[in-house]
């Protein structure tokens, strides 16, 4: 298809309208161009059309392709039913937009909704704030790239919510994040670098996969060795871990060093349970809480020893021994003899060689050295000690109290054993020797031993007895019989995975060799390698998931995290933070009351909020997104449709890419658009930019405040007006007839001014104009065609010389804009280079540029380049560079 300025056409137009309505018609000056429609290789104003190009009559504007739309001073719109309507905008490609002042959209359906956007690429979409179009910037360069409130994103699918996002699927959630790296994610105040670095709010994370995933976390690292899946993880609050596969679990820990594990709150871990490292190179502690170099401890130690040894011997403390010294290691514990030790809290050692080896004891032998205490009183209170000729009193009384007056006819004992012995408090034993020495414990039988508290023992060590003739327990503190327990046993054996071939269930198996799960709350589950369930009745299954925060979270998948009352959380590294959350999908994440994000890669982000379909978010209070990326950041606001955004507040946008960007604004149907404040577009591409505005049907446009468009290609050309149909359409009412009759009072005619609008005049001054008109069409008449073909011609001369010229000037821009400056080479003998591409007003340039380093004292480089701009458009230009 041939594409040609199509001036003449606009003036044999203009002609043939002057010829017909007796006006003084100008040529219109419009720059829309000659399409090729019938194919014979010439571009034709008598037979080809501008394919319904539209740029209003206006001399600034360019419009070129079928159904493309400059609306706007200084636009341009170049392809198949592209639209600039913003003043200075570009817009070039099939179904690009761009429509706030100076925006920029390159490519299929690429969109630049905002004032100074920029979007280049299939796909690719900047949109204003969610309360204005007109004062945010953004750049979204690659396919499906997506940017919001002035933020950059670069990388196919890279999608930044107002901060920056470079990389394949990068995501910057909010205007303070940054995330650099293929599928890297940077939350609020967060920065993410690294192939699928992830940094929640004020979180750092550096390295490939690392995850700083909790508020103020920092995780800087790789994986650990090659072929390792365990990536750097700080998990705690305010938490850093540094160095590959380093893991920070608690708040306000820190891990350096590979591998290293810090799992406990404010510590500092230099290595793991099976990787110690030596911290060197350590200047000695100043203040208390620092940390002290081994000779800073040694010399500590041997002046406190110094210290302790008395300047001259205690007169009433008198100690004779050859043997050790003696030692008092228990809390508050004292020896006092050689060798003496007091081990345990609060213990007394007394003489040489005892030993205190129980807590709250009094020592004056060992096992192997009994001593006497002899002199010692009775005692009063029930915590004293009792002399011996004490006990014996005592004892006599009480087994005076015991003896029958006649033998029990239902108990009988035949031993001829020594007698029983009941040592225990509250405790009893019946048989020859039975020995109950524990309180409260019970020993049955001859020779039985009960050393237990609490106990019951029918034997010993060495002489076991069967319990038989016992009833199947009951409650949960029955004893079993052994029928019982292997019942129980075998159902259990039924839950447990097969091993070794032996019998089990082929239906649950877990195979881990890492790290324990941990169940501390009331009723809680966790299974799987690190999974912690700390939270009542929680559940936390997989892999390092965590169900805590509330009664009844649910986190099922590695690495899930449901915090919150009733949170539930299931895929992996899903994440629900709030109460009732939902998190269904793998890397989803739903924070705050209600909220609920279905799908991989889904987000909903405040209170109330709902996302659904991969990728799609949802981060308005009470907002709605759902579809593949679908968008909905405006409070209150719902986006229906895939990669569908909803940005303004109380917006909807439904369908496939519709967009709505302003408060209350509605898009509905393919690649609708509603960007002005309270905007309605409805249909395919239909476009609604200005305040109020309502445009309805396919491909229409409404671009100024409280215009409609209505119909098919129906375009609005001022505030407050009704456009019914686009170029080539007709306008017809269903009963004239009946309308005629409804008429009364004077009539007046209908008018049509030259850009379509409609207004009235009297009818009688219509006819007085054509009466006049006669004498306009015999002065026209007398002009032979001879003549207007001479005037044909000659104008084509003035409009072809002119576009040359127009052309060459632009090349000539383009040419220069292109030039090409190489930085300063970083070594003598060294070259670097350098090529830009440059686009003005539809022409393009290229160049190419060197520059070489000279080896001298004084560092200087020769440079060298070239540009081109298309036709004799050529620049060549060399030099000398240096510093000093």
């Amino acid at each position: 298809m041939e594409l040609r300025l199509n001036g003449r056409a606009r003036l044999l137009a203009g002609l043939g309208i002057a010829v017909a309505a007796g006006l003084h018609a100008h040529a219109a000056q419009a720059r829309d161009c000659l399409l090729d429609t019938n194919n014979d290789g010439v571009a034709t104003a008598s037979t080809d059309t501008d394919g319904a190009a539209e740029s209003a009559n206006q001399p600034d504007r360019l419009a070129c392709g079928p159904y493309t739309s400059a609306g706007a001073s200084g636009a341009v719109a170049v392809g198949v039913s592209s639209n600039a309507g913003g003043a200075y905008s570009l817009a070039a490609g099939y179904l690009a937009a761009a429509y706030q002042r100076d925006g920029i959209a390159v490519g299929n359906q690429a969109q630049a909704n905002a004032r100074q956007a920029v979007a280049v690429g299939a796909f690719a979409v900047v949109n204003g704030s969610g309360t204005s179009t007109e004062t945010d910037a953004g750049v979204a360069m690659g396919y499906g790239a997506y940017a919001e409130e002035g933020g950059v994103a670069l990388g196919r699918d890279s999608d930044s919510r107002g901060g920056t996002a470079v990389g394949r699927f990068a995501f910057a959630a909010e205007t303070t994040a940054s995330a650099l790296g293929t599928r890297s994610t940077a939350g609020t105040e967060s920065v993410a670098v690294g192939d699928k670095a992830a940094a929640s709010f004020r979180g750092v994370a550096i390295g490939s996969s690392a995850e700083a995933s909790v508020a103020g976390s920092t995780a800087i690292g790789s994986f650990g060795a090659y072929g390792s899946t365990q990536k750097t993880l700080a998990s705690g609050i305010n938490s850093t871990a540094i160095g590959a596969g380093s893991i920070a679990e608690k708040e306000n820990a820190v891990a350096l060093g590979a591998k290293s594990l810090a799992d406990a709150p404010n510590t500092v871990s230099v290595g793991s349970a099976t990787l110690k490292r030596r911290i060197v190179n350590l200047a000695n502690g100043v203040d208390a809480a620092d940390a002290a170099t081994v000779g800073q401890m040694n010399s500590a130690i041997s002046t406190a020893v110094a210290g302790i040894e008395p300047a001259a011997p205690n007169p009433h403390l008198a100690v004779k021994s050859t043997l050790a010294d003696a030692g008092a290691t228990g809390a508050e514990s004292l020896a006092i003899g050689g060798n003496a030790q007091a081990g345990a809290s609060n213990s007394v050692a007394l003489g040489s060689g005892s030993t205190a080896n129980l807590a709250n004891s009094v020592s004056v032998g060992s096992a192997t050295l009994k001593r006497r205490i002899v002199n010692l009183a009775n005692g009063v209170d029930a915590g004293d000690a009792a002399t011996v000729g004490q006990v014996n009193s005592a004892i006599q009384t009480a087994v005076a109290a015991l003896e029958p007056a006649a033998p029990n006819p239902h108990v009988a004992i035949n031993s001829t054993l020594a007698n029983a012995g009941a040592a225990g408090t509250e405790s009893l034993a019946i048989g020859g020797n039975a020995q109950a020495g524990a309180s409260n414990s019970v020993a049955l039988g001859s020779g039985s031993t009960a050393n237990r508290a609490n106990s019951v023992s029918v034997g010993n060590s060495g002489a076991q007895r069967q319990i038989v003739n016992v009833a199947a327990g009951t409650l949960g503190t029955d004893a079993v019989n052994l029928g019982q327990m292997n019942s129980a046993i075998a159902s259990a054996m039924e839950a447990l995975p097969p091993s070794g071939g032996g019998a089990g269930s082929p239906y649950l198996a877990v195979s881990s060799s890492g790290a324990q799960p941990l169940a501390t709350g009331e009723d809680a589950i966790a299974l799987g390698s690190l999974a912690n369930a700390s939270a009542m009745s929680g559940v936390a299954i997989g892999k390092g998931s965590e169900a805590s925060g509330g009664t009844g979270a649910l986190a099922l998948g590695p690495s899930a995290q449901a915090v919150g009352i009733g949170a539930a959380a299931l895929g992996a590294e899903s994440v629900a933070n709030g109460s009732s959350a939902l998190a269904l999908g793998s890397a989803s994440i739903a924070t705050g009351e209600y909220a609920a994000a279905i799908g991989r890669g889904a987000l909903a982000q405040g209170k109330g909020s709902a996302a659904a379909g991969y990728r799609s978010a949802a981060t308005g209070t009470y907002s709605n997104a759902a579809g593949f990326e679908a968008q909905a950041s405006g409070s209150m606001s719902g986006a229906i449709g895939a990669q569908s955004l909803a940005s303004g507040d109380r917006s909807v946008a439904v369908g496939s890419r519709a967009a709505a960007s302003s408060i209350y604004a509605s898009a509905i149907g393919y690649r609708a658009t509603a960007s002005g404040d309270r905007s309605t577009a409805n249909g395919f591409i239909a476009t609604a930019t200005a305040l109020g505005a309502t445009a309805v049907g396919g491909e229409a446009l409404a671009g100024h405040a409280y215009a409609t468009a209505l119909g098919y290609g129906a375009r609005t050309t001022a505030s407050n007006q009704l456009v019914l149909g686009g170029t080539g359409s007709s306008v017809k009412i269903g009963d004239v007839a009946s309308s005629t009759a409804a008429q009364s009072g004077q009539i007046y005619a209908v008018t049509v001014d030259e850009n379509g609008t409609f207004g009235r005049g009297s009818a009688l001054a219509g006819a007085q104009q054509l009466a006049s008109l006669g004498v306009s069409v015999q002065a026209i008449a007398a002009v032979s065609e001879e003549q207007f073909n001479q005037l044909q011609g000659q104008v084509d001369q003035l409009f072809d010389i002119a576009a040359l010229d127009r052309k060459e000037m632009r090349q000539g821009i383009a040419t220069t804009a292109a030039l090409a400056n190489p930085h300063f080479p970083s070594e003598a003998g060294r070259t670097s280079y350098a090529s830009n591409v440059a686009l003005f007003r539809g022409e393009m340039g290229v160049s190419a540029g060197l520059m070489h380093r000279i080896a001298s004292d004084t560092p200087f480089a020769l440079t060298a380049g070239a540009s081109y701009g298309g036709g004799s458009n050529t620049a060549v230009r060399a030099g000398i560079a240096g510093e000093f």
